[in-house]
């Protein structure tokens, strides 16, 4: 949940809203932590994806489903007030990259889960992941 905060200045100015966590704000390490524990294991299997023979390859792609699902899961659940494993919200510096990382988990394991999966799709959601876990190393993921 998200409060507004809304700074008013001298005459004529315009009237800045800033958003402002409504609760605890978690730090870029707690976060970062998070990332940590799935982002080796994720591209390990995205490299056994990548040279898997066809008959291992629906094993690996489950895989790489549980543990894309486990990501998105465990970001939700740090900015879930309800949550055992809530944090509080990410800081702004990190808020975006934390929801973009959501997001492509969550597809990535959606995609990974289909009867039929599709793998150029499934292809291209590990591939926009992985461009969110290299971003995550600026911050010591």
């Amino acid at each position: 949940m998200i409060a507004l905060a809304v700074l008013v200045a001298g005459c004529g100015s315009a009237v800045p809203v800033v958003a402002v966590p409504a609760g605890p704000v978690a730090t870029v390490g707690q976060y970062a932590t998070i990332i940590s524990r799935y982002a080796r294991p994720l591209r390990a299997d995205a490299a056994a994806l990548a040279t898997c023979a066809p008959t291992s390859c629906a094993a690996r792609t489950r895989q790489l489903a549980a543990r894309a699902g486990s990501l998105s899961a465990a970001l939700e659940a740090a900015n879930h007030t309800g949550s055992a494993t809530y944090i509080g919200a990410p800081p702004h510096e990190i808020a975006a990259l934390v929801a973009d990382t959501r997001y492509d988990a969550a597809r990535l394991a959606v995609l990974s889960r289909a009867p039929h999966p599709h793998r150029p799709a499934i292809a291209a959601a590990l591939a926009d992941l992985t461009l969110e876990l290299d971003a995550w190393t600026a911050y010591g993921a």
